[in-house]
C-alpha cells in the first residue's frame, strides 16, 4: 500500500484507493491518520487488493471528490 501524507483529525471513512499513484483521484495527497489504519484493516480481508499495491487518500479530499486542490 502506498499511503498519501497523514493528517490527524476525527475519521472521514474508508479512503478512496487507485492502482496506479499518478491517477488525479489522488492529487489531494492527503489521509487523516485512523482513516489510513480503517483501509488497513479493510484489506486484510480484500482479495481484490491480492498482488496489488494501492495508493490511497483521503474519502472527503478534493481530489477524491472530483473538485481541483486549492494552493
Amino acid at each position: 500500500m502506498r499511503a498519501s501524507d497523514l493528517e490527524e483529525g476525527q475519521g472521514q471513512g474508508l479512503p478512496v484507493w487507485c492502482r496506479h499513484v499518478g491517477d488525479p483521484v489522488l492529487a489531494s495527497d492527503l489521509t487523516r491518520r485512523a482513516d489510513f489504519a480503517l483501509f488497513v484493516l479493510a484489506a486484510l480481508d480484500d482479495d481484490s487488493l491480492v498482488r496489488e499495491a494501492p495508493a490511497i487518500v483521503g474519502r472527503l479530499a478534493p481530489s477524491a471528490q472530483g473538485q481541483p486542490d486549492r494552493p
